[in-house]
């Protein structure tokens, strides 16, 4: 049976440790050759801390989500008064919460279940809080939770809505009757977290609100009235047309936002770029936060953190170097010239010149090479660099390694449509929401070196598809086992926009993930 897919197969080795403290060397290239060693100090076994040339470096994870939200209130408050509450099983709450748990300064802890882990109680407990904010209904962190607090004498206070949506709303409303209305609101999509993720420390300096918007890309009614009974002039919409629709300027305009931005890149991972240079100025201090923008609970409690220490969040996709035989996968790539995200990035860091350095999560969210090659300028093979062409041509790549030596590049298939698609959640199909949806190209790639189109400005849809059958699947398979445990290998599907705009001039990355293989530990 055939089957079609782009294969990511991506697999970490487990970090030495030594008394639960990591230890690396660190070779950094300036006029001479300085080995700068890493200095892991004991405030606490899993914050390990070093330096770069010009920043230091903490990172900061737990043995899970909650612990790792424990550790990050520890390293950031000695005493709060107030402790939020938010569900470690998703992300809404916790992100919109941001801004208000600033307000009140105030770190975000995780709970699910019936009953509060024995963990975060002895956090709170170790905090000094005696009033605690729950984000969210009853689904989200249980009633016998809220109890059980209430019967430990807290003072608690649940905010919630019927939805993400209203939630978000409420939370906007317990946050203007604490510090006042505010001229500026966030739109964030309320159906991914990247994009809520990389602004909430933004909003939370700013005292503004995180406003979601709907499945329609677009914002509801009781949001709209928020904004206008608050009186927001200045409106910041977050990320690119296929999460929030362009139709959402008439309804913020309707509720009397006279100034609408859109700050949106080619990735989560751009996204997250741009929005923290937009806003460079308003960061009171010279540090910077790390996050996987790969999945959300060790940032959940992030965003408020990063806000306390004055700094923005910056997302990585903890790909590892292309000389590391530890990290074998094929991805799809199409992009216009321009900088690449890495580029990008090195730049902003020279401008900004962090002094402080925080990751959240692990080495295995958030390998140490991933934020070395920000620091030595160096690229890595997740990020190709862009083709020397002219301005609006769209350039298509494989690069399958190791574990597909020998595939048929014939195997291979591309799409180029002109327009934006969207998937049918009842077919599964995607199908033209606008554009002519005109075939530019349908054929295999039969070239190892890819091939390029000219375009003009617009947007376009590509898909880029490999043919699996059972002999490749198992090749794949074969080469993982051989370098871990079968136990540990999960096949998943998973899916991105196959949408990207050409702006001229502009950069535009194309990623197609749709199945992956993974190793975990």
């Amino acid at each position: 049976m055939n089957e079609w897919g782009i294969i990511w197969i991506n697999f970490m080795k487990r970090g030495f440790s030594m008394n639960g403290i990591f230890k690396k060397t660190l070779a950094t290239l300036l006029s001479l050759t300085m080995v700068l060693g890493w200095a892991a100090f004991a405030r606490d076994v899993r914050v390990e801390a070093g330096s770069y040339a010009s920043a230091s470096f903490v990172r900061i994870h737990g043995s899970d989500r909650y612990d790792t939200a424990n550790r990050i209130a520890a390293e950031g408050w000695d005493y709060a008064d107030t402790v939020v509450l938010a569900s470690a099983k998703d992300y809404p709450d916790a992100l919109a919460g941001a801004p208000l748990a600033y307000a009140l300064d105030a770190p975000v802890l995780l709970v699910s279940g019936d009953s509060v882990p024995g963990s975060v109680m002895e956090q709170i407990y170790s905090l000094g809080a005696s009033d605690i904010v729950i984000l969210g209904g009853n689904a989200a962190v249980s009633a016998s939770i809220e109890n059980e607090l209430t019967g430990k004498n807290f003072t608690v206070e649940r905010i919630s809505g019927k939805t993400r949506y209203e939630t978000s709303v409420k939370v906007a409303e317990k946050l203007r009757d604490l510090s006042g209305p505010s001229d500026d609101a966030f739109v964030v999509s309320g159906e991914n977290y990247p994009d809520a993720l990389a602004v909430s420390p933004v909003a939370s300096i700013k005292g503004a609100p995180i406003i979601y918007s709907n499945k329609k890309g677009t914002i509801d009614s009781g949001s709209a009235a928020l904004l206008s009974e608050s009186g927001v002039s200045i409106a910041y919409v977050i990320g690119g047309t296929a999460a929030i629709s362009d139709s959402v300027r008439t309804e913020l305009g309707r509720s009397g936002v006279s100034s609408v931005t859109r700050i949106n890149g080619s990735s989560r991972y751009d996204t997250a770029l741009k929005v923290a240079d937009h806003f460079m100025d308003i960061f009171p201090t010279k540090g910077i936060a790390f996050a996987t923008g790969e999945n959300y609970p060790d940032a959940l409690a992030g965003g408020v953190f990063a806000a306390k220490k004055g700094m923005p969040v910056l997302l990585t996709n903890g790909k590892l170097n292309a000389e590391d035989s530890s990290s074998i996968f094929l991805t799809a790539s199409a992009y216009t010239d321009g900088k690449s995200f890495t580029e990008n990035l090195v730049d902003f860091i020279n401008r900004f010149q962090p002094e402080e350095v925080f990751v959240f999560g692990g080495e295995k969210a958030v390998p140490n090479t991933t934020v070395d090659s920000y620091f030595d300028g160096e690229t890595w093979s997740d990020d190709p660099a862009p083709p020397a062409v002219v301005n609006g041509s769209l350039t298509v790549e494989v690069d399958a390694v190791d574990a597909l030596s020998g595939l048929p590049m014939s195997k291979i298939s591309v799409v180029i449509r002109e327009g934006v698609f969207e998937e049918n959640e009842s077919t599964g199909e995607d199908e033209l929401v606008s554009g002519s949806g005109e075939m530019l190209y349908e054929g295999n790639l039969d070239s190892d070196s890819g091939f390029s189109f000219d375009l003009p400005p617009g947007d376009y849809y590509v898909l880029v598809r490999v043919e699996m059958d059972d002999a490749l699947r198992e090749q794949i398979r074969n080469y993982v086992h051989s370098n871990c445990s079968p136990d540990h290998v999960h096949w998943t599907k998973t899916g991105e926009s196959n949408n990207f705009h050409i702006d001229s001039g502009g950069e535009t990355v194309f990623k197609c993930v749709v199945g992956t293989y993974s190793c975990e530990y």
